[in-house]
């Protein structure tokens, strides 16, 4: 059945939840790369003298093994995970009589060792009770104190040791604003032991996944960590902007993180060297239990005047109903050779403003600024304008599984046209990300399958690499016990010449085009959603535009900040790379690139780097910049 369908103005979507994996494309450039940053998960295993019952000619205990060690070798390599058991004989207590007491971190969470994690796993020997309510305490004690983590707990039964009612401990960390996310996993439960795992993880914000048999299993638990893993945390160089101009910090190209509050404006001095083009985004992030109507995120380029040079508003429903935003982005690209009233000499101000939601269960959101400087072209702008969208072409051929990511940062990527499948539960939305070369086209449409019987808002929406969507690039419809499919969302070929504004965005930049897919759900609803989603690229390569080198800058975009050119300059990048360590543990992944169509090498970033090492790779990333390149 199907409530309602309508296109509306750009919705800006991206949170959710991943355990895999930036930003622009103009031909391949030179690279910045970083490790992406999962959330940290602790999973959490019975060895309860229940996991010894046979199972199809082997045992539980024996069966969640294998699940587990299939876990650990699917891992990604930047993945954190942690080991804890409870039940097992003589975890715990140390006198060898199992007890409720019996709950053991057998591995803390941290970078993956698998064989240290397998070795622990061959160990355990199920014989003692179930304490779900003080596991899942310890558990929380064992994770990070801040940002998006996740417990993943497998369980045959209902908790033994109750009190602390493992529900009642589930509800009080969600009260205490931890952001944590706890996801159980029944194997072979009756009903009564299903509504207490339900109402864990309904109670943090996880999902319930039922496992009847060993294959379930074995297939169900790396999707679930994945899942956990799949948490949108704010990337980029630390930066507070002020509300009065003036005394604004100095922003440079890069990807950096500030927060805002309702009701404030924060400004970010930059200098725009002459003809160049700036494009900014912001992406405020809500909170997953983030309430109440319609918020509006408005991003501007000022003269030292304060007089608007550009800008863009972009107004969202926080929660209303089945609607529902995992973040909200406001972004503009200006050519600052078209200054109109504007009156600078280089110099400007980068502007974010935020308003509302009129009852804001968080005063404060976290905000990821980009910016992006494009110098003015030397030579040819490449083919004509040619707006005719590319028409849809099922990609046809055989389903193609995978796991959207929790963000632009971590989008999953598609290698090219073909049928993608996914599952995305309610109040998430999966991250996709397809590279488009100039001249080429994409077309996306997705299909989605609500069985429950309650009503859930299914939106796809696409965006060009510099954050911006068209007020045609997203669809919407709300379904229940019924399956949907989108209309197709169909952009032009991607030409230099086609650029436009917002209600004529055409795509004019070639790079990562993201796709989102997200499942909004009325509260207490259930819903877990199958996707289907079929992409296909069109249109032909030509060649990209030529842009000139200014005054010793790349002859292409700046994506990132410039190497310094004295050593007063070092001292002082070498001092904020310090305190950008200090405050993040790193940068993340943001962009590769290659010059002149050759790859150029990447340049890791770990949070255990030292800060003359990221000058190092500074200095070098300047050096092999671009070609003509396109940003990836």
């Amino acid at each position: 059945m199907r409530q309602s369908h309508a296109r509306w103005p750009a919705l800006v979507t991206a949170l959710g939840v991943s355990l895999g994996l930036a930003l622009f494309s103009a031909t391949p450039v030179s690279a910045q790369e970083e490790t992406e940053k999962t959330a940290p998960v602790m999973v959490t295993m019975d060895a309860s003298g229940s996991m010894a019952d046979e199972l199809d000619g082997t045992t539980k205990m024996d069966a969640a093994k294998d699940a587990l060690n299939t876990l650990v070798d699917g891992l990604d390599s930047d993945a954190e995970m942690g080991l804890q058991v409870y039940g097992s004989k003589g975890a715990g207590s140390g006198s060898g009589n199992p007890t409720c007491e019996d709950i053991s971190t057998e591995v803390p969470v941290g970078p993956v060792d698998a064989a240290q994690i397998k070795s622990k796993v061959a160990a355990l020997e199920p014989a003692g009770e179930t304490p779900i309510g003080d596991s899942l305490k310890q558990a929380a004690q064992e994770l990070p104190d801040e940002g998006p983590r996740a417990i993943v707990l497998i369980s045959d039964g209902i908790d033994t040791c109750a009190p602390p009612d493992p529900c009642e401990v589930a509800k009080d960390l969600a009260e205490d604003g931890v952001d944590l996310a706890v996801h159980t996993v029944g194997f072979q439960i009756d009903e009564k032991a299903k509504e207490q795992l339900s109402c864990i993880a309904e109670s943090t914000g996880g999902s319930y996944t039922d496992a009847p048999d060993a294959k379930t299993l074995d297939e169900q638990l790396p999707k679930v960590v994945e899942r956990a893993q799949r948490q949108y945390e704010a990337e980029g160089i630390p930066i507070t902007g002020t509300e009065d101009y003036p005394d604004a910090p100095e922003i440079e190209a890069g990807q950096y993180v500030d927060e805002i509050d309702s009701g404030q404006r924060k400004h970010y001095k930059i200098e725009i060297p002459d003809g160049y083009s700036v494009h900014f985004a912001a992406t405020a992030i809500m909170p997953k239990d983030e309430t109440g109507g319609w918020a509006k995120l408005n991003t501007s380029v000022m003269d030292p005047q304060g007089q608007a040079c550009a800008g863009n508003d972009e107004s969202f429903a926080v929660r209303s109903g089945n609607s529902w935003q995992a973040h909200g982005t406001s972004a503009f690209g200006w050519d600052s050779s078209t200054e109109g009233d504007c009156n600078a000499d280089g110099e400007y101000y980068l502007t974010v403003e935020r308003d509302g939601p009129s009852e804001s269960k968080y005063w404060t959101w976290e905000t990821e600024l980009i910016v992006v400087l494009e110098p003015p072209l030397a030579g040819s702008a490449g083919p004509a304008e040619n707006t005719s969208e590319v028409p849809f072409d099922n990609p046809g051929g055989s389903d193609k599984p995978v796991t959207g990511g929790g963000s632009f940062n971590d989008a999953t990527e598609l290698p090219d046209s073909g049928t993608y499948t996914d599952t995305v539960r309610g109040q998430e939305m999966a991250t996709y990300k397809i590279k488009l070369d100039w001249g080429e086209s994409l077309a996306v449409q997705v299909n989605g399958k609500n069985p429950t019987k309650e009503w859930a808002r299914l939106t796809s929406t696409v965006y060009d690499p510099t954050r911006k969507s068209g007020s045609d690039w997203d669809d919407f419809s709300s379904v229940k016990d019924d399956t949907e499919t989108l209309d197709d969302i169909a952009t032009p070929r991607v030409l230099y010449n086609n650029r436009g504004e917002r209600d004529e965005l055409r795509p004019g930049i070639a790079g990562w085009y993201y796709i989102t897919v997200q499942v909004g759900e009325s509260p207490n609803s259930k819903v877990e959603m199958p996707i289907r989603m079929f992409v296909s690229k069109g249109g032909e390569k030509v060649a990209p535009p030529e842009y000139a080198q200014v005054d010793g800058n790349p002859a292409g975009p700046i994506t990132e900040p410039q190497a310094p050119e004295s050593e007063e300059q070092g001292q002082q990048a070498q001092s904020v790379d310090q305190t950008a360590g200090e405050q993040d543990g790193g940068i993340p992944v943001w962009v590769w690139f290659t010059i002149g169509g050759a790859v150029v090498l990447g340049i890791g970033i770990a949070s255990g780097l030292t800060a003359a090492a990221k000058k190092k790779r500074k200095a070098a990333a300047a050096q092999q910049y671009y070609g003509g390149g396109y940003w990836q």
